[in-house]
């Protein structure tokens, strides 16, 4: 009897032995998510592949993709180095020369008429100078003039309604507490007449 059940037990483990072998060598009919995240990193279509290389499979392609990647990156990084940065360099040597050249001497120059032209002024044109500013304060005092009386009336209008309505104000409040007392003193004089 013992015998028969180790032959039944050695049997049952290579029926599944076999059936595991023949499942590890089946191609999934519904990827598996691995391989459905693997065919959308490389975003193209992965060959049926038996379940037992699913894993080898994706190593594989994940190396191919990072090498691909690491190529990309380094041939990016030369091109970067070779071409762009040169031309870059070139540009702004262009516009510092640009800026030491011609716009430097045009500011300088500029700076010096502006020198000149105020010395001339504070110098030899003090008498106009001092009437263009003697007219330039006349006009803005005559503005200034013009518009002071309608400033200082709206100022007096603003200040009469201000004071009118805190009169108004405390007119109301002197009725309302007037109309207190007395519905208060009759209240009070009902109570007394009827001994309340």
């Amino acid at each position: 009897r013992d015998i028969a059940v180790v032959h039944a037990l050695l049997l049952s483990s290579g029926v599944k032995a076999n059936e595991i072998c023949r499942r590890a060598q089946e191609i999934r009919d519904p990827p598996s998510q691995m391989m459905l995240d693997l065919q959308h990193m490389v975003k193209s279509p992965l060959p049926p592949i038996p379940r037992c290389e699913e894993h080898a499979f994706a190593a594989r392609r994940l190396i191919k993709n990072i090498e691909l990647s690491n190529r990309q990156l380094d041939d990016a990084a030369e091109h970067l180095a070779n071409s762009t940065v040169p031309s870059l360099r070139r540009k702004i040597q262009a516009v510092d020369e640009h800026i030491s050249l011609k716009l430097t001497p045009l500011v300088r120059a500029a700076a010096d008429d502006a020198d000149a032209f105020s010395t001339e002024i504070t110098t030899t044109c003090t008498l106009a100078a001092k009437q263009l500013n003697d007219s330039i304060d006349l006009i803005l005092r005559r503005r200034r003039r013009r518009l002071r009386w309608a400033r200082r009336g709206g100022y007096v209008v603003l200040e009469w309604m201000l004071l009118g309505i805190m009169w108004w104000v405390w007119m109301i409040v002197v009725v309302v507490r007037l109309a207190r007392g007395i519905v208060k003193g009759v209240v009070v004089g009902v109570r007394w007449v009827f001994w309340l």
